[in-house]
Parts: C-alpha cells; structure tokens; sequence
C-alpha cells in the first residue's frame, strides 16, 4: 500500500470515489467504524455491505 506525502496510507482511487459518494449519515458511520479498522481490507468490507 502506498503512503502519500503526508505519511498516510493512501487508498484505491475506486475506494475513494466510493467513499465520497456516501452520504452525510454513511460518512459518520464510517468514521465511527474506522476506530476498529485494522487495514484496508476491513474498509473493504465495509463498503461491500452498503
């Protein structure tokens, strides 16, 4: 997984466009949930059960 320059992980640009295509209830649950993510693939997972 590539870090960017300011030393975070960067993600798919799929993942991404999925991820700024939630709305504002999604985006709360998504980072209430990312506290438990312990890589990419749980973000994965995540998403594929929207």
């Amino acid at each position: 997984m590539p870090i960017n320059s300011s030393g975070i992980a960067a993600i798919a640009p799929e993942i991404e466009a999925q991820i700024r295509g939630l709305n504002v209830d999604r985006l709360e649950d998504l980072a209430e949930a990312l506290l438990d993510f312990g890589g990419e693939t749980d973000l994965i997972h995540w998403i594929d059960r929207l």
